[in-house]
C-alpha cells in the first residue's frame, strides 16, 4: 500500500492506494483537502440491501454503475468492483472487492471518474466530459461521447504538434475575472488499443500498461503535461465538440450558435446520470456564464478512418493557430 498526496483540479487529496501513476507529489494548488479512504475485502460484497435504498438518481449501463442520493451524500454501486460513497465534507470511502480483476487499479479509477466529479461540483466547478490541451496562448477542450475520438485527437496533437496535456476525461472549469480557466488533472491519457494508431504514433504496446485485463485501453504517460508546469490553471479559449460523420468528405469545423452551444455543453456535463436537480441547475448556470465569456464553441465533423487521422489533426491544429479564431 502506498500513501499518495496529489493535487488535481485545484484541490489536494490524501489517498492510500496499492497502485498510482504519481511518482512524486504534485505542487500544492490550494489549501482545500479531500481525504479518500479505501477498504478492501476478499468476501463477496453485501454492503447494502437494495430494498432499503431510495432516491435513485440514475444508472450508467455502459459501466454498470448505479447511483443513489442519500441524506448524508451519494452512494455508487458497481458490478464486480465494489462501491464508493461521497459523504458530508466530501469524505470519500471506497469498498473494493479484491476478487475482481485488476483490483489494485480500481480504487483510483473509480475515484477519478466517479467520486471526483461529485467533489468538484461541490466546489462550484463546471465539470464536462472531455480532454484539455494547451499550446502557446491557446487552451482547448475536446468534448464528445465515448468513442468519438477525444483521446486519439489528444494523442496526435501531443505527439505530433507538441501540445501539452492539461487534463484527461475531465474538463474542470471555473470562472476567474470573466474568463473560464481549466485546471490540471492526471498526467496521462487513456487511449483505446489500435495497432494502426500506435504505429503512427510510434508507440510500443508491450511497454504500455493496460487500464484493465481486457486490454481495451492503455495508459499513455505524457511528459509534456501541464500539471508539472509552474502555473496551476490555464484560460480556456475554445471548445471543440467531436462528432464522427463518415458522410463528410473531409473534416468540417463550424462555430456553434449560443443555442446550439447550450445544447452541446449540457449534454456533455460529466456523469449527468448521477446528478440531482440542484447540481444540474448550478452546472447550467456555469454554462451560461461560460458562453457569455470569451470562449467559443465549435462542432468538428470528421471521417473516423485511420487513413484520415493525421490529416484531421493537422487541419484542427492549423485551424486553431491561424487567425481565424
Amino acid at each position: 500500500m502506498k500513501k499518495v498526496s496529489v493535487d488535481l483540479f485545484g484541490l489536494h487529496y490524501n489517498l492510500e492506494l496499492p497502485w498510482s501513476h504519481w511518482e512524486d507529489n504534485v505542487k500544492l494548488v490550494s489549501g482545500k483537502e479531500v481525504d479518500v479512504h479505501v477498504r478492501y475485502t476478499k468476501k463477496e460484497l453485501a454492503l447494502v440491501k437494495l430494498s432499503n435504498l431510495n432516491n435513485l438518481l440514475g444508472i450508467n449501463r455502459m459501466k454498470n454503475i448505479t447511483c443513489w442520493k442519500q441524506d448524508d451524500g451519494y452512494l455508487f454501486l458497481t458490478k464486480g468492483f465494489g462501491s464508493l460513497k461521497v459523504g458530508r465534507n466530501n469524505h470519500v470511502t471506497l469498498h473494493i472487492d479484491q476478487n475482481g480483476a485488476e483490483w489494485e487499479k480500481i480504487p483510483f479509477l473509480l475515484f477519478y471518474s466517479v467520486a471526483l466529479p461529485v467533489v468538484l461540483r461541490s466546489f462550484d466547478y463546471l465539470v464536462l466530459h472531455g480532454n484539455v490541451l494547451a499550446y502557446e496562448d491557446h487552451c482547448i477542450a475536446l468534448i464528445g461521447d465515448s468513442g468519438h475520438g477525444k483521446s486519439t485527437f489528444t494523442a496526435f496533437l501531443m505527439q505530433i504538434f507538441n501540445w501539452n496535456l492539461v487534463s484527461d476525461d475531465l474538463t474542470v472549469l471555473k470562472p476567474i475575472e470573466n474568463n473560464f480557466h481549466a485546471y490540471p488533472g492526471a498526467p496521462y491519457i487513456k487511449i483505446k488499443k489500435s495497432e494502426s494508431v500506435f504505429r503512427m504514433l510510434g508507440l510500443d504496446e508491450s511497454s504500455m500498461e493496460s487500464v484493465s485485463s481486457e486490454n481495451i485501453k492503455y495508459f499513455l504517460p505524457c511528459d509534456n503535461n501541464y500539471s508539472s508546469f509552474s502555473e496551476e490553471k490555464k484560460k480556456l479559449t475554445h471548445i471543440f465538440m467531436l462528432l464522427p460523420d463518415n458522410s463528410v468528405e473531409k473534416i468540417e469545423i463550424s462555430e456553434l450558435t449560443v443555442k446550439e452551444s447550450i445544447s452541446v455543453l449540457s449534454l456533455n456535463i460529466h456523469n449527468m446520470w448521477s446528478i440531482d436537480q440542484s447540481a444540474i441547475a448550478t452546472q447550467m448556470q456555469s454554462i451560461f456564464k461560460l458562453l457569455s465569456s470569451n470562449t467559443k464553441v465549435y462542432m468538428v465533423k470528421y471521417r473516423q478512418e485511420y487513413e484520415t487521422i493525421l490529416l484531421n489533426c493537422t487541419t484542427l491544429h492549423e485551424f486553431i493557430i491561424s487567425n481565424r479564431i
